[in-house]
């Protein structure tokens, strides 16, 4: 069962405790909503494998780059035109949707690895130059 809430950062502190008190197998998911993003670096295929890349290394995670997957400028199910970039790496998946109407990336990460989901969706933001951002934390058991 998962319990999701949205995430600050004065929260990290009490889920980094939650975390603790939880079985190894507990799996944090990070669900990142990116808004008005600069629209030649989330257009931009080498861009997007930079950002799956550079994600992995500050999760010091192995980066299986065979493991990349990257489509863009396809017309996505929603009918809307983006792209979509995918990144599985140890025990985490990385999913990333870009919706070029609106600038917009929407991003999920899952997996065992404790990580901190603020820090990594401040990285995120930076990177692909959001106006704002919308955060949400779920674990689940």
């Amino acid at each position: 069962q998962a319990k999701e809430q949205d995430y600050t950062s004065s929260s990290h502190a009490a889920l980094a405790k939650i975390i603790a008190r939880s079985p190894k197998s507990v799996i944090l998911e990070a669900r990142i909503d990116l808004h008005a993003c600069y629209d030649q670096r989330i257009r931009d295929p080498k861009e997007l494998e930079l950002f799956l890349a550079t994600l992995c290394a500050r999760l010091k995670l192995n980066d299986h780059a065979d493991a990349r997957f990257i489509v863009c400028d396809g017309s996505l199910m929603s009918g809307s035109a983006g792209s979509i970039f995918m990144q599985i790496a140890d025990d985490m998946y990385i999913v990333g949707r870009v919706i070029h109407e609106t600038n917009a990336v929407h991003l999920t990460l899952s997996g065992a690895l404790h990580y901190n989901a603020h820090e990594l969706a401040d990285f995120a933001k930076k990177y692909f130059g959001a106006s704002s951002m919308d955060l949400k934390v779920a674990i689940r058991k």
